[in-house]
């Protein structure tokens, strides 16, 4: 007898957990995880499942995988600055992906119009007389560093709707004549008129001859406030650059006739005319320009199909109190001068559509710069220097 109560329970046990999984959606999901004793059909469609009720059920399907997913608003505008007034101007927006992006990372130019040392960030010359660029004011050791050197002309700032980050890599030879660069750039809003951000830029060359390494930092941090009448910049760049410096080699035998020496000679073995002799350039560049905006508002045109639409005057009187509305239906004339004060109040709560323009601005800037140059020798050929007007000039620092 027990033997068979115990076989009647597990067969009723398998019925229940057939009624259970048996239904499945037509990609092999379960349709169903309990049985409610309702009716449920698979749509031979799609093989969604409908209750009774003709609702669409999620039985065997993950409905949280996009409970928490948001929609990341996405855009951008950039401008520069023109330095001494602090004037807009309107710039291409950057790219995350650069057209000849590995040409952004040439000491040599875009098009190879550059004479330089053969290491990255070493100094260079335009060949072409009209396009050298001569905006390091008049500190004279800046301006054959325009590769690393940014200057503020040609700043970008950045209004995004999203917070963004921007990294590139370069990277090329090997751990003798290797060329690493790294740059960082974040830009973020406050709000639609305001942002901050940063940039950061590394460079490091070992050289292809010797004593010629060159290790450079740079660091850029900028805010801004963009509203109708007033405007305020605010950057501040700081760049550390390091060089060193060989003198040229020896004699140009190593170059033009190296069998002549009995032996052969690398690049990086080639005796030099300088010796642990180093060049630093160090910057710090503080700016800040604000405006005031003096003008007036302009009314905009708007086409008819684009204005409110007034309300009835059944709409205008409906807010108001029973008893007032029982008044005005018997007294024609206050319920002309009721809907007269009401109307003329709808129209003044109406935003009319203006425009702010500019006529003249206030305007103030504040630019300072600290430059500093040094030049370290540690070991000289002797005779190098024509005139040695601090002495010795293997004791020069």
């Amino acid at each position: 007898m027990y033997r068979r109560l115990h076989i009647l329970l597990f067969f009723l046990c398998a019925l229940s957990i057939s009624a259970q999984v048996h239904r499945v959606n037509r990609d092999g999901s379960n349709a169903a995880l309990y049985d409610d004793g309702d009716s449920y059909i698979i749509d031979s469609q799609n093989g969604t499942i409908i209750d009774g009720a003709g609702n669409r059920t999620t039985w065997g399907r993950d409905t949280t995988r996009f409970k928490n997913k948001k929609n990341i608003p996405i855009g951008q505008f950039q401008w520069v600055l023109e330095p001494r007034l602090g004037t807009v101007i309107d710039a291409e927006n950057n790219d995350t992906v650069v057209h000849d992006f590995y040409k952004w990372n040439d000491t040599n130019g875009f098009a190879g119009e550059y004479n330089y040392l053969a290491n990255i960030g070493s100094p260079r010359l335009n060949r072409l007389y009209f396009n050298r660029d001569n905006t390091s004011d008049e500190f004279l050791f800046l301006q054959p560093l325009s590769f690393f050197r940014g200057s503020l002309a040609d700043f970008r700032f950045t209004n995004t709707k999203s917070p963004i980050t921007n990294l590139a890599y370069h990277s090329c030879g090997n751990r003798q004549t290797g060329e690493d660069r790294i740059r960082g750039y974040f830009a973020s809003n406050i709000n639609k008129l305001a942002g901050f951000g940063f940039k950061i830029d590394y460079s490091y060359g070992v050289g292809y001859y010797y004593g010629q390494p060159n290790s450079m930092f740079g660091s850029t941090f900028f805010g801004y406030y963009r509203g109708e009448r007033y405007n305020i910049h605010a950057y501040i760049g700081i760049n550390h650059m390091k060089m060193g410096e060989n003198g040229g080699i020896e004699d140009d035998r190593y170059i033009e006739d190296p069998l002549s020496f009995g032996q052969s000679y690398s690049p990086g073995n080639i005796p030099t005319m300088l010796d642990q002799t180093w060049n630093r350039n160090h910057e710090q560049h503080f700016y800040l320009t604000h405006r005031y905006n003096l003008g007036y508002n302009r009314i905009l045109e708007v086409p008819d199909s684009l204005k409110p639409t007034p309300p009835s005057e059944a709409a205008l009187l409906s807010d108001l109190p029973d008893s007032i509305q029982t008044v005005l239906r018997g007294d024609t004339l206050a319920r002309r001068l009721a809907v007269d004060s009401l109307m003329q109040a709808w129209n003044d709560a109406q935003l009319v559509p203006k425009e702010f323009i500019p006529v003249t601005s206030l305007i103030h800037t504040l630019d300072v710069s600290t430059l500093k140059h040094e030049y370290l020798s540690h070991s000289t050929t002797k005779n190098y220097y024509t005139n040695n007007f601090y002495g010795d000039g293997n004791k020069m620092s």
